[in-house]
């Protein structure tokens, strides 16, 4: 096992609670994750780069057209939606001032291969096959906005510590959205005992969470 492992939680106790007759309760509310990557498995690392770097101190692109199409910091619902209405992962990227002003290190990232290192926004365009000029002028619309505090496109707010993107090197990832967490559950009665469908409890059955 690495340092990079993590586990994610499974439904095996779910789907055994459920087959002995476990009442499900709202099993359809899901709640994704826009800041999650693709290229990894479970829920993975690429969120701690996506959430406290790319997204709060630089951009999303849609690789299609190399154009911003959402407020980065946006509700989630909002993100993943818009992520999905692409219909591809996206590519969020961020340069060296960024990571240093964001407090966080992208080594397990990089060490990873999720986060990839870049000395220009040409070399982000070619990896990514998306257009070369039009990402180049998103970028510098974005960095406009971060001159004057107000990014008059998606409405994303420009913290204090926000800087323009034009520090080598530039770092990218690829998000696409992930279950972040599940409101669902099975049902049970003041004392922790599973209900059947005939909300009576199921002997020697409890559950909490």
């Amino acid at each position: 096992m690495d340092a990079t492992t993590k586990y994610s939680t499974t439904e095996e106790s779910l789907k055994e609670a459920m087959r002995v007759g476990a009442l499900p309760v709202h099993l359809s509310w899901i709640q994704l994750a826009p800041w999650a990557c693709p290229d990894e498995k479970d829920y993975g690392i690429g969120p701690d780069f996506s959430c406290y770097i790319a997204l709060p101190h630089g951009i999303l692109i849609n690789p299609k057209t190399g154009e911003r199409f959402v407020n980065e910091l946006g509700d989630r619902r909002i993100r993943a939606d818009a992520i999905f209405r692409v219909g591809v992962p996206c590519v969020a990227i961020a340069d060296a001032t960024g990571v240093a002003r964001s407090g966080y290190s992208i080594d397990r990232c990089l060490k990873k291969g999720i986060v990839k290192p870049f000395e220009t926004i040409a070399a982000i365009a070619d990896h990514y096959q998306i257009p070369d000029s039009t990402l180049a002028n998103s970028i510098e619309r974005y960095n406009t906005f971060v001159m004057a505090g107000k990014d008059d496109d998606f409405g994303k707010p420009i913290l204090d510590n926000t800087g323009a993107i034009k520090t080598p090197p530039f770092y990218a990832i690829r998000l696409w959205p992930k279950v972040h967490y599940t409101m669902g559950g099975i049902l049970i009665n003041e004392r922790a005992q599973v209900l059947n469908l005939s909300n009576e409890p199921i002997g020697g059955l409890y559950a909490a969470g």
